[in-house]
Protein backbone atom coordinates (compact mmCIF):
# COMPACT_ATOMS: atom_id res chain seq x y z
CA UNK A 1 0.00 0.00 0.00
CA UNK A 2 2.95 2.16 0.90
CA UNK A 3 4.40 1.75 -2.41
CA UNK A 4 1.82 2.41 -4.56
CA UNK A 5 0.90 5.27 -2.40
CA UNK A 6 4.37 6.58 -3.30
CA UNK A 7 4.02 5.82 -6.61
CA UNK A 8 1.09 7.63 -7.54
CA UNK A 9 2.39 10.72 -5.39
CA UNK A 10 5.40 10.91 -7.31
CA UNK A 11 3.55 11.89 -10.37
CA UNK A 12 2.04 14.57 -8.45
CA UNK A 13 4.70 16.99 -7.85
CA UNK A 14 3.11 19.84 -5.72
CA UNK A 15 1.79 17.85 -3.18
CA UNK A 16 5.64 17.89 -2.02
CA UNK A 17 5.77 21.66 -2.00
CA UNK A 18 2.47 22.31 -0.69
CA UNK A 19 0.51 21.18 2.74
CA UNK A 20 -3.05 21.87 1.21
CA UNK A 21 -2.08 20.27 -1.91
CA UNK A 22 -0.69 17.24 0.23
CA UNK A 23 -3.26 17.01 2.55
CA UNK A 24 -6.04 17.37 -0.47
CA UNK A 25 -4.17 14.36 -1.67
CA UNK A 26 -4.29 12.23 1.00
CA UNK A 27 -8.37 13.19 0.99
CA UNK A 28 -8.87 11.79 -2.19
CA UNK A 29 -6.24 9.01 -1.35
CA UNK A 30 -9.57 8.10 1.09
CA UNK A 31 -7.14 5.10 3.11
CA UNK A 32 -8.45 3.11 5.59
CA UNK A 33 -8.99 4.74 8.95
CA UNK A 34 -7.24 2.64 10.51
CA UNK A 35 -3.90 3.12 8.60
CA UNK A 36 -2.20 6.53 8.92
CA UNK A 37 -0.20 8.22 6.43
CA UNK A 38 1.92 10.60 6.58
CA UNK A 39 3.71 12.50 3.72
CA UNK A 40 6.85 14.10 4.64
CA UNK A 41 9.09 16.65 2.08
CA UNK A 42 12.55 15.84 1.01
CA UNK A 43 13.80 17.46 4.39
CA UNK A 44 11.84 15.69 6.93
CA UNK A 45 8.83 18.44 7.60
CA UNK A 46 5.57 16.84 8.22
CA UNK A 47 3.49 18.16 4.89
CA UNK A 48 0.16 16.12 5.84
CA UNK A 49 -1.26 13.13 8.05
CA UNK A 50 -4.37 11.07 7.78
CA UNK A 51 -6.15 9.83 10.92
CA UNK A 52 -6.64 10.86 14.02
CA UNK A 53 -3.57 12.34 15.99
CA UNK A 54 -4.80 10.81 18.90
CA UNK A 55 -4.67 7.52 17.31
CA UNK A 56 -2.78 4.74 18.84
CA UNK A 57 -0.52 4.65 15.29
CA UNK A 58 0.42 8.03 16.12
CA UNK A 59 3.16 7.20 18.77
CA UNK A 60 6.17 9.48 18.20
CA UNK A 61 7.78 9.05 14.89
CA UNK A 62 11.66 6.98 14.20
CA UNK A 63 13.74 9.46 13.44
CA UNK A 64 15.93 6.70 12.08
CA UNK A 65 13.23 5.27 10.15
CA UNK A 66 12.67 8.32 8.46
CA UNK A 67 16.20 9.44 8.00
CA UNK A 68 16.96 6.09 5.94
CA UNK A 69 13.82 6.03 3.78
CA UNK A 70 14.92 10.02 2.77
CA UNK A 71 18.33 8.53 2.26
CA UNK A 72 16.37 6.17 -0.71
CA UNK A 73 16.04 3.06 1.57
CA UNK A 74 12.31 1.60 1.34
CA UNK A 75 11.78 1.15 5.68
CA UNK A 76 9.71 -1.51 7.29
CA UNK A 77 9.82 -1.45 11.16
CA UNK A 78 7.39 -3.00 14.11
CA UNK A 79 7.06 -1.39 16.95
CA UNK A 80 5.08 -1.38 20.46
CA UNK A 81 2.08 1.04 20.44
CA UNK A 82 1.91 4.19 22.53
CA UNK A 83 -0.39 1.73 25.05
CA UNK A 84 2.06 -0.82 24.43
CA UNK A 85 -0.59 -3.53 24.46
CA UNK A 86 -0.43 -3.59 20.42
CA UNK A 87 2.29 -3.14 17.64
CA UNK A 88 2.53 -0.86 14.78
CA UNK A 89 3.96 -1.86 11.84
CA UNK A 90 5.52 1.00 9.97
CA UNK A 91 6.49 1.72 6.40
CA UNK A 92 8.47 4.23 4.97
CA UNK A 93 8.74 4.77 1.15
CA UNK A 94 10.95 7.46 -0.50
CA UNK A 95 9.19 8.84 -3.41
CA UNK A 96 11.07 9.84 -6.64
CA UNK A 97 10.53 12.18 -9.10
CA UNK A 98 10.28 9.97 -12.41
CA UNK A 99 11.31 12.57 -14.64
CA UNK A 100 15.09 13.48 -12.88
CA UNK A 101 14.95 10.98 -10.31
CA UNK A 102 15.25 13.31 -7.26
CA UNK A 103 13.89 12.63 -3.85
CA UNK A 104 10.42 14.38 -3.59
CA UNK A 105 10.02 13.23 0.06
CA UNK A 106 8.73 10.47 1.86
CA UNK A 107 5.52 8.55 2.13
CA UNK A 108 5.16 6.67 5.76
CA UNK A 109 2.05 4.21 6.47
CA UNK A 110 1.40 2.68 10.24
CA UNK A 111 -1.11 0.60 11.41
CA UNK A 112 -1.78 -2.02 14.37
CA UNK A 113 -1.13 -4.95 13.82
CA UNK A 114 -4.08 -6.29 14.85
CA UNK A 115 -6.01 -4.30 12.50
CA UNK A 116 -3.95 -6.16 9.60
CA UNK A 117 -4.89 -9.66 11.20
CA UNK A 118 -8.93 -8.46 10.98
CA UNK A 119 -8.08 -7.88 7.45
CA UNK A 120 -6.10 -11.12 6.73
CA UNK A 121 -9.65 -12.96 8.38
CA UNK A 122 -12.09 -11.16 6.52
CA UNK A 123 -9.86 -11.60 3.39
CA UNK A 124 -9.51 -15.40 4.02
CA UNK A 125 -13.63 -15.45 4.62
CA UNK A 126 -13.78 -13.95 1.02
CA UNK A 127 -11.52 -16.47 -0.26
CA UNK A 128 -13.14 -19.64 0.99
CA UNK A 129 -16.23 -18.04 0.07
CA UNK A 130 -14.88 -17.40 -3.81
CA UNK A 131 -14.20 -21.03 -3.75
CA UNK A 132 -17.19 -22.52 -2.64
CA UNK A 133 -18.97 -20.42 -5.17
CA UNK A 134 -16.94 -21.16 -7.99
CA UNK A 135 -16.66 -25.00 -6.86
CA UNK A 136 -20.72 -25.29 -6.53
CA UNK A 137 -20.94 -23.75 -9.81
CA UNK A 138 -18.25 -25.89 -11.43
CA UNK A 139 -20.41 -28.83 -9.94
CA UNK A 140 -23.48 -27.63 -11.40
CA UNK A 141 -21.70 -27.06 -14.98
CA UNK A 142 -20.41 -30.48 -15.06
CA UNK A 143 -23.78 -32.10 -14.21
CA UNK A 144 -25.69 -30.24 -16.96
CA UNK A 145 -22.47 -31.64 -19.35
CA UNK A 146 -22.71 -34.97 -18.14
CA UNK A 147 -26.44 -35.71 -18.40
CA UNK A 148 -26.14 -33.76 -21.79
CA UNK A 149 -23.94 -35.82 -22.88
CA UNK A 150 -25.37 -39.31 -21.62
CA UNK A 151 -28.83 -38.64 -22.85
CA UNK A 152 -27.88 -39.14 -26.79
CA UNK A 153 -25.68 -42.49 -25.52
CA UNK A 154 -28.50 -43.47 -23.52
CA UNK A 155 -30.36 -43.55 -26.74
CA UNK A 156 -27.62 -45.29 -28.63
CA UNK A 157 -27.36 -48.14 -26.04
CA UNK A 158 -31.52 -48.30 -25.94
CA UNK A 159 -31.16 -49.02 -29.73
CA UNK A 160 -28.52 -51.42 -29.56
CA UNK A 161 -30.33 -53.21 -26.69
CA UNK A 162 -33.68 -53.19 -28.99
CA UNK A 163 -32.09 -54.80 -31.95
CA UNK A 164 -30.19 -57.39 -30.09
CA UNK A 165 -33.22 -58.49 -28.23
CA UNK A 166 -35.12 -59.01 -31.98
CA UNK A 167 -36.90 -55.65 -32.29
CA UNK A 168 -37.10 -53.87 -35.38
CA UNK A 169 -34.38 -51.66 -36.15
CA UNK A 170 -34.99 -47.87 -35.83
CA UNK A 171 -33.61 -45.24 -37.17
CA UNK A 172 -32.24 -42.77 -34.65
CA UNK A 173 -32.30 -38.96 -35.06
CA UNK A 174 -28.70 -37.49 -35.09
CA UNK A 175 -28.70 -34.90 -32.36
CA UNK A 176 -25.64 -34.34 -29.79
CA UNK A 177 -22.46 -33.19 -29.88
CA UNK A 178 -19.95 -34.34 -32.97
CA UNK A 179 -18.23 -36.97 -31.09
CA UNK A 180 -21.60 -38.70 -30.16
CA UNK A 181 -23.71 -38.40 -33.68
Amino acid sequence: QAVLTAVVASDRPLIWGNSFEAQRFLALLGTQSSTRVMLFDSEGNLLASSGSEASETAAPLDLALLSRALAGEQQVNVRPSQGKQQEVIEVAVPVVSPSDQRMLGVVHLSQQVSNLQGQFGRLRRLIIGALAGELALGVVVGLVLALNLGRPLRRVAAAIDGVASGRQWDTLQVRGPEEIR
